[in-house]
């Protein structure tokens, strides 16, 4: 496989919805895009030997943008730049947890990854995504139920 301009612009528009879940403005998301595809560009730019096929390919480029997500919000929380987010929308209770589990959620109940390849993405070993991808649909769940039942509008049981 040949890693072309094209191939990294349909990837980037495949996965922008990853990149919002982890990140949810607009700009920031668009700016992991970039530079997951630039460190792509750098890491097969002249070794075509080295580029793995297709669907490794696309999950190298996933973990680069999780990886990028997590240096970007340490650097946006030292700057307190997280404190002017409002998350006060439809799906509000999705962006209060945490970055990892948000990266969990998304790829297995979203994407439809398997659990083996959302544990790549991570850097998780087998066992790991298991047992993340089920404590973030527990308190994803439970904030959920939260906050309706704080609403008025469903009682949590």
């Amino acid at each position: 496989m040949k890693v072309t301009n094209k191939i990294l612009e349909n990837l980037a528009i495949k996965y922008h919805c990853f990149a919002y879940a982890l990140l949810p403005d607009e700009l920031m998301a668009t700016q992991l895009l970039i530079d997951s595809i630039t460190k792509m560009t750098v890491i097969y730019r002249d070794d075509k030997d080295s580029i793995p096929g297709q669907e490794l390919f696309e999950l190298e480029f996933l973990k680069n943008i999780f990886e990028l997500s997590v240096i970007r919000l340490e650097h946006f929380r030292a700057s307190r730049q997280l404190e002017s987010y409002n998350h006060s929308g439809e799906d509000s209770s999705f962006f209060l947890i945490g970055l990892k589990e948000r990266a969990c959620l998304f790829l297995k109940d979203k994407l439809n990854f398997s659990f083996r390849d959302t544990a790549y993405i991570l850097g998780l070993n087998y066992e790991e995504a298991l047992a993340a991808v089920h404590r973030s649909r527990a308190e994803y769940l439970e904030l959920l139920n939260y906050r309706e039942s704080a609403d008025g509008a469903i009682r949590a049981h």
